[in-house]
Formats: structure tokens, C-alpha cells, sequence
């Protein structure tokens, strides 16, 4: 099997992936579908690539509805996670590789789906790798194909009036995640220079974490919760003790259910993500 490739600029996922079917959960599945739907063919028969799969959650959910999922990742403990999720359906083909070198030939897809992905492109806010990412998207999609990204703003992270709750406790990491994010009026305008048509916005459904991370303050102490959240991967060895301690702090006085409120408010009023979807102009 392939070794594999390096890709998130600061997240090593071989390690995270481990255990992160215990934190994460796909979300957003039933706008994907939607979208999905407004492409040139039916469900049925629609060939759809997911760029940076994971441990397949999304793939093994989307492969009950769309004709061939093939799928990309770099990991090799993702991709041999996602294999062993999927290894009865026939409708699946995945492989270790880097997005930003597809190997499909042009006018390939129907669509093509990232999601939680494209944070990890650059270590630059000019974010030269985003804009190859997306010329390689507009290369493998056939004319009137849909690029589906799954992504946050930077709105949703931060560490103060943000969707989630434990980056209070962490706020140099949760400052310079931000930065991973493109502005999402950026991301918009780079996706049109890139030859697509104005991208629409919807909110996905559903939540990011497991649903204990909202109920239980004591999760995010817990070693494989952050190994399920990038974040973590930002701050050094005495950052992390530091965190764990103002949160351990924060639940023995409970102002940590406050902060909690604060989060589960300000996502019901802008969601914890967004996905934006543009389709492919012909040239």
C-alpha cells in the first residue's frame, strides 16, 4: 500500500484519526444531498469524488444514494479506517493521494465534495495551495458539475463570540486556526476567478462533535477529543496543560455552562459550519 502523503500543514492524522470516529460526526449530510440533486443526473448515476475522505464517514453514508463514490485521502490510518468501513460496497474506490495532483483525467465528475478540508491547504493567509485545489476542481468536473465545500468561517471559531465552547479555554490555538480559514467573501471570489458561477450558501444541519462534547464539559480534558479537533495540534506541550488547567478551573466554579450556553445560542443563529457549492462554467 502507498505511504502517506504529507498534506495538513500542521495536523499530523495519522495520529488523529486513531480515535476520531469517537469525536467527530458528519454533518450537513442532508444539504449535501440536496446539492447533489441539482446536478445534470440522477443520484443513481452520479459519479462524485470526495477530496480528503477521512475515515470515510461521509462516503459511507453518501454511497447508499449516488452511483460510485471514489475517494481521496493522505492519510493511510484514514484511508485504511474508511477502507474497512467500506470494504462491501461496490460502489466505493478509494485510494492514498494528494488533491492537489489529482490523477483523473478532465471532465470526470459530476461532483466533487470536501469537507473540513481546505483549512488545512496553507500555512499562508495568501493561500496559494487553495487556488491549485480549486483549478484542480474545475479540471476533473464535467461542465455543469458541482464543487461542494463543507468548511467554517472564521466567525464560527472565534474564541469569544464563536459556535464552540472550548476555544475560550484555548485561545492562542483558536486564533491562529482562524487564520486557516480563507474569508469566506475570499473563498467566493477566488472560486469565480477560478471559472466557476457565483457560489450559493447553505448552513448544514447536524453537529460537528459527538453529541457529549454539549452536555459535558470534562470532554474536551480527555486525550481523544483532541485528537478529533485540529486546534489542538497548534499549541505546545506546556499550552495544552495551561488550557487544560483554565478549563478544569472554569467546571469546578461552572462558569464553563455559561460559556457553553453562550456557544449553543450563537450556533443556532449561525451554525457551526457552511457549505458553499459553485457549478463548473464551460470555457
Amino acid at each position: 500500500m502507498q505511504e502517506s502523503i504529507e498534506f495538513s500543514k500542521y495536523c499530523d492524522y495519522n495520529e488523529c484519526f486513531k480515535d476520531y470516529d469517537l469525536v467527530r460526526r458528519p454533518f450537513g449530510v442532508n444539504e449535501i444531498l440536496e446539492i447533489l440533486r441539482l446536478v445534470h443526473v440522477s443520484l443513481n448515476d452520479l459519479v462524485l469524488l470526495e477530496g480528503g475522505f477521512g475515515t470515510g464517514a461521509y462516503t459511507s453514508i453518501l454511497a447508499n444514494y449516488v452511483g460510485k463514490i471514489y475517494g481521496i485521502e493522505a492519510s493511510t490510518t484514514g484511508y485504511r479506517k474508511a477502507v474497512e468501513k467500506l470494504k462491501n460496497r461496490s460502489n466505493v474506490v478509494l485510494s492514498i493521494g494528494n488533491i492537489l495532483e489529482l490523477k483523473f483525467p478532465e471532465n470526470f465528475f459530476d461532483a466533487y465534495l470536501v469537507n473540513q478540508v481546505i483549512h488545512h491547504l496553507d500555512d499562508s493567509e495568501d493561500y496559494p495551495n487553495l487556488t491549485i485545489f480549486l483549478k484542480e476542481a474545475y479540471r476533473v468536473l464535467k461542465p455543469g458539475g458541482v464543487l461542494i465545500v463543507n468548511t467554517c468561517d472564521r466567525q464560527h471559531i472565534d474564541p469569544d463570540d464563536g459556535a464552540f465552547w472550548h476555544y475560550k479555554y484555548m485561545r492562542k490555538a483558536a486564533l491562529l486556526l482562524q487564520k486557516k480559514y480563507i474569508p469566506i467573501a475570499d473563498l467566493i471570489r477566488r472560486m469565480m476567478e477560478s471559472g466557476f458561477e457565483k457560489p450559493e450558501l447553505k448552513v448544514p444541519t447536524g453537529k460537528i462533535f459527538d453529541d457529549a462534547y454539549y452536555n459535558d464539559p470534562t470532554v474536551a480534558l480527555k486525550p481523544e477529543f483532541h485528537k478529533g479537533d485540529s486546534a489542538y495540534s497548534l499549541l505546545s506541550r506546556s499550552e495544552l496543560e495551561e488550557t487544560n488547567r483554565l478549563l478544569k478551573r472554569a467546571i469546578e466554579d461552572r462558569s464553563v455552562f455559561r460559556e457553553m450556553r453562550r456557544a449553543a445560542k450563537r450556533a443556532e443563529e449561525i451554525g457551526e459550519a457552511v457549505i458553499i457549492f459553485c457549478k463548473k462554467v464551460p470555457r
